[in-house]
């Protein structure tokens, strides 16, 4: 770790701290623009340096992250009815609604799909030019919360995220972890259209998490690159498909950050530390033991120094004699 020089104490350490504790752990946006918030105790504001603190402990002690995924989205009734087939396992699964309406057995989910072709405008029964649902995955690794508790989180995300909008989800617990499908329809009662981007995805992580939290699980939303990681987690498809023999294509076990965006992770970590670690806190000095333990094992860590020597192998030795090449002497005349 770099060192600095002047050691901080009290709020220095504090203003170094929310500076880059806002890298490390961004604050999530707004809820769409005129989406009512049913839960304004859930609001994401700005991080004070304590929570931050907190932050880093639940990370370096390795707390359980949320997982929301965005799998799949449908363009027409066709897909809609295979969609909500699919998240209720060939009807043998149970699928609520956002009124919590329970519908069981393939009658019931046809008719429910007949709900999502009328709710706001008519769905197309082909591939229309709108994306008219789309379907997501939420989850926590197995152990870490009960089945009760994670439903009712869902729901409470559900409706706090998306008021208006018609939506079912669908329990699965047949993989390593106990996770939830949800379909919903991208256009609202007063026809506002969804439109995700990688900023909400984040967003409804963190809104996940703190659900479960209000619940009493100690559950994270921490952004990949802050807690090290490097690869994407296969989604339930991936792996339902896979198990089945189904898997045409894999999205492979690559590394999917940019080198450049784990720099800046590292950077800011970095300072971080170095503040930690100049404290006149024995907490914040301990801290920082804890979060240089932690990211010397993370594979960001280890994937930047391999990287590092990579390059260094490759670079022509100064030291070596460079061997000119020879000319072919002219014939005189």
């Amino acid at each position: 770790m770099p060192t600095i020089t002047s050691t901080p104490r009290g709020p220095a350490v504090d203003g170094i701290l929310l500076q880059w504790g806002a890298v490390l752990f961004e604050n999530a946006p707004q809820r769409f623009k005129g989406a009512k918030d049913p839960h304004p105790n859930l609001k994401l504001r700005s991080r004070n340096a304590g929570e931050i603190r907190d932050e880093i402990r639940a990370l370096t002690r390795h707390d359980p992250q949320v997982m929301v995924k965005l799998l799949s989205d449908q363009k027409g009734m066709r897909d809609v009815r295979k969609v909500l087939k699919y998240i209720s396992r060939d009807h043998t699964l149970p699928l609520q609604d956002e009124q919590r309406d329970v519908y069981e057995g393939a009658a019931a989910t046809v008719g429910l799909a007949e709900q999502f072709r009328y709710a706001s405008y008519t769905v197309p029964e082909d591939d229309g030019k709108w994306r008219e649902t789309f379907h997501m995955e939420l989850g926590m690794s197995r152990g870490s919360v009960d089945v009760a508790t994670l439903q009712e989180s869902v729901r409470a995300f559900a409706e706090a995220e998306f008021p208006g909008h018609k939506y079912a989800w669908a329990f699965h617990d047949h993989q390593e972890h106990p996770h939830v499908h949800l379909v919903v329809r991208t256009v609202n009662s007063d026809f506002k259209r969804l439109n995700p981007r990688k900023a909400d995805l984040h967003r409804w992580r963190e809104t996940f998490a703190a659900e479960l939290r209000l619940r009493g699980v100690e559950a994270r939303a921490t952004r990949r690159a802050t807690r090290g990681a490097t690869k994407a987690s296969t989604v339930q498809w991936e792996a339902d498909a896979a198990e089945q023999g189904r898997l045409r294509k894999s999205r492979g076990n690559g590394v999917a950050l940019r080198e450049d965006t784990m720099l800046a992770a590292l950077t800011a970590w970095k300072h971080v530390y170095n503040a930690l670690a100049r404290s006149d806190d024995p907490q914040d000095q301990q801290l920082a033991r804890d979060v240089k333990a932690y990211l010397a094992r993370t594979p960001m860590a280890q994937h930047l120094a391999d990287s590092r020597r990579a390059r260094q192998t490759q670079q022509p030795d100064p030291l070596a004699v460079r061997q000119e090449p020879t000319r072919p002497q002219r014939r005189s005349r």
